[in-house]
Parts: structure tokens; C-alpha cells; sequence
């Protein structure tokens, strides 16, 4: 029974120690900001961010961006290790510069 219980309290602690692993709100919007200079097709103007204090990214994208290149991008928000997670949505986004 002691190796249970050992054995629970690490795998606890793993844990917790893992979800203090992400990076905070600045280095999540600097790995966002990276992530999506990398895609060429992807002007600034085609979506909008904010990166809450935990590091989780709320993301609306242009519904413009269809297919492989919005899987392509999901996929590389998700797998940054500064990003704890994506919320993503897509929609018309009409942006008029002043």
C-alpha cells in the first residue's frame, strides 16, 4: 500500500509540475506572433489574438483560411511549447486601415 500511495503523490506531482511548465501571457503572444510570421500566405490583417494570463491563445482567423493551411496553422499553435492551448474560430474578418 506505501507504493501506492508513493506512486500517486509523484505521479501528482509530475503533474502539477508539468502544467507550470508553459510559458506566461508575453512569451505566449511572442510564440503566436512567430508562429504566424512563418505562414507567407497569412497577412496580419487576416486574424486577430489575445493570449490570456495563462497562457492560452483565443484566436479568430479569417474564414478566407480554408483546408491544409488552417490545420497546417492549429496545428502549429498547438505544438509550440509557450502556447498552453488554442481556442480557434473562423469567420469574415473586415479590416479597413486608418
Amino acid at each position: 500500500m506505501k507504493s501506492i500511495i508513493g506512486t500517486t503523490v509523484g505521479l501528482a506531482m509530475m503533474l502539477s509540475g508539468a502544467s507550470l511548465s508553459y510559458a506566461g501571457k508575453e512569451e505566449a503572444e511572442q510564440a503566436v506572433m512567430e508562429v504566424m510570421f512563418g505562414f507567407d500566405q497569412i497577412q496580419s490583417e487576416h486574424y486577430i489574438f489575445t493570449v490570456r494570463s495563462d497562457g492560452w491563445v483565443d484566436m479568430i482567423l479569417d474564414d478566407a483560411i480554408v483546408g491544409d493551411l488552417l490545420t497546417s496553422v492549429l496545428k502549429a499553435l498547438e505544438s509550440h511549447p509557450d502556447i498552453k492551448g488554442v481556442l480557434l474560430k473562423t469567420e469574415n474578418i473586415c479590416y479597413i486601415p486608418i
